[in-house]
């Protein structure tokens, strides 16, 4: 009984395996094409008769015949392109009034999952230039070149960006030269299930060429600017599902984008050629994104003699696919070339290319009752096309003087190190000035050392790549003045001048040394005044703080057995995290030098802040003040920027003393310093270039947060000379009026 139990088992399960594998599992393509019962599909004949009105062309009037007999409230009617409707047409009644010959419908866009029970299509298709309704370009210098690949090739020479917006000046523009192949194509599938979207894919397929040159004669910050070169539609394209009609017609859009800051003139030139496929598809009850990339690139560029540079120009194509006239999916698919220039980095300068793509789509002609698809960014991918074979080289530059004779000293020995490695070095001339060309960095240590000299250090040096390094006049000491010293000196409050009690000041051995042991302290008294006599011989850093003021540095020079008078500091309220703050410091000499900023006015133009227009308002909002004008040596003289605008900032010191000579050395020997805070930080210090000719020392320029140095020396009494370049604002300083 058991063996005729277990044959029979065995002989079941056989036979139900034989049944499941002579089973057919249905593909997708598989899927028959059937209408759904209330669509009826109109012949061209009819479609030409129908006339439509209203702002969404939702009202009709269809002529009555044995195609129209039977359409009622809740219909679906379908049709090609027509003179009427030249992208199809796919609309639901919604009411209707009969007539004799016509009705009169009340129509709202339909679903391709409504009109369609089930079905599946496939379709594929390679755009070419003769099948777009036009070939004109958006902006001249733009034009679509026929060739005999019959790709779409676009030759651009046309300005990307203009700062003033007028085409008759020049030197104010960002211009895109190059030439564009273009080969595009897309594909996929849609299938439909019981009046659902079950499946959907779309996919462009794009391979790309770009020879571009981009070259900047102005600088800008912040840009995120777009031109539209191209937009044309093609001549639809009809696909079938069964007898249903699936209307697409491609838009092809040519976007260029500048992205980024630039703080000179620069030529960025590249070739790049890509080739994806990307699109998006819908399964298993979720949309999502797809690509594939393959790329490459080269370039022929040299060094850049730039500086401070960070900016993207990008072209992109992008495709979009109406259905039935209506929005539907579309892919955009962008190449750039990148260029970064940061003069601290010893890969200085890199060219990139790149490619990012987003997709999206308009569902409700698909299926009205899913949600929005997208959009996604399906990708931004790069790689470094070229860059600098060879670290950059920046000048370091300054004086050497003794700390009693305040004259300068030849022969003194200056080198860079990085820890103990010595990176470049120079000497003192006749005149204790050095100069001399190294790596660009940061955190150098620079060591003076001269026979009969106490050393000296000079920490946290920062080399910028293609510019000059100045630092500030180095105060070293005979070897004949040893053991504790006196230094005295008074802080003031760079807002009026002031002086400030209760600022508690630490020393710590070495110039600029903002971190470490400190070897002393002492507080200001009631007037601002502060001594301290237990220091040895040497270089020190002050460091100066209070609650309600923002720390700050600054150098000072024991002498043994001596008295150092007048070693002042200036000190600054604590601002507003966004407000940015000025203050200049000199010398004795000479008794009057001047703070000047220019900006850009939020009306146009640029406004222009110094001691005969101390304030800039706009819409009563300040935006800039002088704070305080000092006119008797020494400083300070401060400027804050309250409400900063989009745009470039210059700020300028003048030699309001000696302004109506040429030959002066005044400013470039006072020792002026330049101190600029970002709220309550300190985050970078100038120091005039020494025993230079000049009245105006052009210091910075300011997009935003990033600091750009010029440390110009000029005379503001040849504004030829200073303002061709437009890198100074001595054509403002020119007949000022008299304090």
């Amino acid at each position: 009984m058991r063996k005729t139990v277990l044959i029979l088992t065995v002989i079941l399960s056989l036979a139900l395996v034989l049944m499941s594998c002579g089973k057919k599992t249905t593909k997708p393509e598989d899927t028959p094409n059937v209408l759904d019962s209330n669509t009826i599909v109109l012949s061209g004949t009819v479609l030409e008769a129908v006339q439509s009105w209203g702002e969404n062309d939702e009202y009709l009037s269809i002529p009555a015949g044995a195609e129209t007999q039977g359409l009622a409230v809740g219909k679906i009617i379908v049709g090609g392109p027509s003179a009427n409707f030249p992208d199809g047409f796919l609309r639901k009644i919604t009411a209707m009034d009969v007539t004799e010959d016509s009705y009169t419908a009340v129509t709202e866009p339909a679903s391709i999952a409504e009109a369609l029970e089930s079905g599946y299509l496939a379709f594929s298709h390679t755009l070419s230039p003769d099948r777009l309704v036009s070939t004109q370009a958006a902006l001249p210098g733009v034009k679509l070149v026929p060739n005999s690949k019959g790709t779409f090739g676009f030759q651009i020479n046309t300005v990307l960006y203009d700062e003033d917006n007028n085409p008759n000046t020049t030197n104010d523009q960002v211009v895109f030269n190059g030439t564009v192949d273009l080969d595009l194509g897309f594909a996929g599938h849609i299938h439909v299930q019981g009046n659902r979207l079950k499946g959907m894919r779309i996919v462009a397929n794009e391979e790309l060429d770009v020879n571009a040159d981009v070259s900047s004669s102005v600088s800008f910050f912040g840009i995120d600017h777009q031109v539209q070169i191209f937009s044309q539609a093609f001549q639809p394209i009809v696909f079938f599902m069964g007898p249903f009609p699936v209307v697409m017609t491609p838009v092809l859009d040519m976007n260029l984008n500048l992205n980024g800051n630039a703080t000179a003139t620069i030529t960025l030139g590249y070739n790049y050629t890509n080739t994806v496929s990307a699109g998006i598809k819908y399964e298993n009850n979720s949309w999502t994104p797809i690509h594939t990339i393959d790329e490459d690139g080269n370039s022929d560029m040299e060094d850049p003699l730039a500086f401070n540079i960070s900016y993207r120009t990008s072209l992109q194509p992008q495709l979009s696919v109406l259905l039935y006239g209506l929005a539907g999916p579309y892919v955009a698919l962008g190449a750039y070339g990148e260029i970064v220039v940061d003069p601290l980095q010893s890969v200085w300068w890199k060219l990139l290319g790149g490619f990012y793509g987003e997709a999206g789509l308009n569902t409700t002609v698909l299926d009205d009752v899913l949600p929005q698809a997208g959009p996604w960014e399906l990708f931004d991918t790069s790689f470094i096309i070229r860059q600098a074979a060879n670290p950059i080289q920046g000048t370091l530059l300054g004086q050497v003087k003794d700390a009693v004779t305040l004259q300068g000293i030849p022969g003194v020995n200056v080198g860079a190190f990085v820890g103990n490695e010595l990176i470049s070095s120079g000497s003192t001339d006749a005149n204790g000035q050095f100069q001399f060309d190294m790596e660009t960095g940061t955190g150098y240590r620079i060591l003076f050392t001269k026979d009969g000299y106490h050393d000296v250090t000079y920490n946290n040096v920062a080399v910028y790549g293609n510019q000059e390094t100045t630092l500030e006049t180095v105060m070293q000491i005979d070897e004949s003045y040893a053991g504790v010293g006196t230094i005295n000196g008074h802080i003031y409050n760079a807002l009026n001048g002031q002086p400030v009690s209760d600022v508690n000041l630490v020393f710590r051995t070495g110039l600029n040394t903002s971190a470490g042991n400190t070897v002393g302290s002492v507080s200001t008294d009631s007037y601002g005044y502060y001594s301290i006599a237990t220091l040895s011989t040497g270089n020190y850093t002050a460091e100066a703080s209070r609650d309600d003021f923002v720390t700050t540095y600054f150098n000072v020079v024991v002498v043994g057995g001596e008295t150092m008078s007048g070693q002042d500091g200036v000190i600054t309220p604590i601002m507003d995290a966004t407000e940015i703050r000025v203050v200049l410091t000199w010398g004795a000499t000479p008794s009057d030098l001047d703070s000047h900023i220019t900006g850009p006015n939020p009306a146009g133009g640029r406004f222009h802040v110094y001691y005969a227009n101390s304030d800039f308002y706009y819409n009563d909002v300040q935006y800039c003040a002088l704070d305080y004008d000092d006119v008797t040596s020494y400083g300070p003289e401060t400027i804050t920027i309250y409400t900063q605008n989009d745009g470039l900032y210059r700020y300028s010191v003048h030699d309001y003393t000696n302004r109506y000579s040429t030959t002066s050395y005044a400013l470039s020997n006072s020792g002026a310093t330049v101190r600029v805070y970002f709220g309550s930080n300190l985050v970078q210090t100038f120091f005039v270039p020494s025993n230079q000719i000049g009245t105006l020392w052009t210091v910075f320029e300011l997009y935003g947060t990033q600091i750009v140095p010029k440390n110009i020396m000029s005379n503001e009494s040849d504004p030829y000379s200073i303002t061709k370049d437009d890198q100074t604002d001595g054509a403002l300083l020119q007949d000022l009026p008299k304090k």
